[in-house]
């Protein structure tokens, strides 16, 4: 591997690239993200969920700061904490599932407890 002092940090999403559709990460994989994680930071950018991002970090060994909920969420992997978050905020995320409900949509919307997948779900609209 070169190491080229332009390239900064390295920003791998999940599906299809960290992990395969059997949600693993094969071996090679691994191997190769250990090996660049130990020349420059290496985060997971994504838009699942935090729990998923904390446990491909932890199986990676990824102690930068990591993204999830598209960009909405980074995470601290070391201490499993939200270090920054943009959610929707109440008026939009109510105006986006109201609409998902009128159209009869399926939707999982994140916010700081966990995940709603039907609008009864949803806490307060903070998303």
């Amino acid at each position: 591997m070169v190491n080229n002092p332009s390239i900064l940090a390295a920003a791998l999403d999940l599906d299809g690239t960290v992990i395969g559709r059997d949600e693993n990460i094969s071996p090679a994989v691994h191997e190769a993200i250990v090996r660049l994680a130990g020349l420059i930071p290496v985060f997971i950018a994504t838009g699942r969920e935090p729990a998923d991002v904390l446990r491909y970090s932890k199986e990676l060994g990824l102690t930068t700061p990591q993204l999830c909920d598209g960009g909405a969420n980074i995470l601290d992997p070391v201490r499993e904490v939200s270090t920054w978050t943009a959610p929707l905020g109440p008026a939009n995320a109510e105006l986006v599932v109201t609409r998902l409900r009128e159209i009869g949509a399926t939707f999982v919307a994140t916010h700081a407890d966990g995940t709603a997948s039907t609008f009864d779900d949803v806490p307060g609209w903070d998303l």
